[in-house]
């Protein structure tokens, strides 16, 4: 079981760490190049360019050091390397989910996610992607959760083992 929890987390960190690559070279080549920042972070929110620039700059930087953090701690069962990782990824976490509630709160007032599902709406494709990858940071807050306490359990602080 521990080596199935120990692998699962390795994928979605890997997972993780790619979509923070993605999100900080987006945002660095938008803050680079202003005229790719219609075609490629405009959500149809009426934000300014620096602001979406630092969302994505700031959340790509976050996912890569904690994908970081927890894949050197999950490869080696460091304890006090997990325990930074578990701080990191909830503090990620719970940024994540105030950002989606507080952009589903400002979409519902001006009634734009009120209907279904709008292929050509940028901004419903925003929020979907946006859903996806706080599903995976939570399967990975779970699985780190387990592999900590695997790790706890080596060095001797927990009775039962995993």
């Amino acid at each position: 079981m521990a080596s199935i929890t120990r692998c699962l987390l390795l994928v979605t960190n890997i997972a993780l760490w790619l979509m923070g690559a993605c999100l900080l070279a987006a945002g660095v080549t938008a803050l680079v190049r202003p005229d790719l920042v219609q075609w490629l972070l405009n959500d149809d929110s009426g934000r300014s360019r620096e602001e979406i620039c630092a969302f994505y700059i700031g959340s790509g930087s976050c996912l890569l050091l904690t994908a970081t953090v927890g894949l050197w701690g999950a490869c080696r069962y460091l304890y006090g390397v997990l325990s930074l990782y578990l701080v990191l990824l909830c503090s990620c976490t719970a940024a994540h989910v105030v950002y989606l509630a507080l952009q589903l709160n400002s979409c519902i007032r001006e009634r734009v996610c009120t209907k279904g599902f709008d292929v050509e709406s940028r901004r419903h494709w925003s929020i979907l992607v946006q859903s996806l990858a706080l599903f995976v940071l939570l399967v990975t807050l779970t699985l780190s959760i387990l592999v900590c306490c695997k790790a706890k359990t080596r060095r001797g602080y927990l009775a039962v083992p995993l």
